[in-house]
């Protein structure tokens, strides 16, 4: 059971952005803050949105940390650390407690159409007692 948040941790700026044709051919990356207002190129088909960030400090057993980002709710694919990750619903949160390492990154593909949701998304760690 999931309880109330002991500390959110915004990670709103230091985005990649990677744009893909059909192909998988890449067609730019900007960096970026989240909500993104870039526009895109009229080939892209996906984007992928990565983002490196370290573990939050002073975690223990108790602790379960969640990613929160409405991007999830229209992923197509979503890795942590090179770990694909199973999407098994198109919940806007996911737990990564078990999958964090020092040093991390995630990236977070979806079809260029959901460009209205990454418009509007923002993206947080939040840390919880279990």
């Amino acid at each position: 059971m999931e309880s109330s948040p002991i500390h959110v941790i915004r990670l709103h700026a230091a985005w990649k952005r990677i744009e893909l044709d059909e192909s998988g051919v890449v067609l730019g990356e900007q960096s970026l803050s989240l909500p993104d207002t870039i526009s895109l190129a009229p080939t892209t088909s996906h984007l992928v949105y990565r983002r490196n960030f370290n573990m939050p400090a002073g975690l223990n057993s108790s602790n379960r940390v969640y990613l929160d980002a409405q991007l999830l709710t229209v992923a197509v694919q979503v890795t942590l650390n090179e770990k694909l990750i199973e999407l098994t619903n198109r919940s806007a949160t996911l737990e990564v407690t078990t999958l964090l390492q020092p040093h991390n990154r995630i990236e977070i593909k979806v079809p260029a159409s959901a460009m209205a949701i990454a418009r509007v998304s923002t993206a947080s760690l939040r840390i919880a007692m279990t």
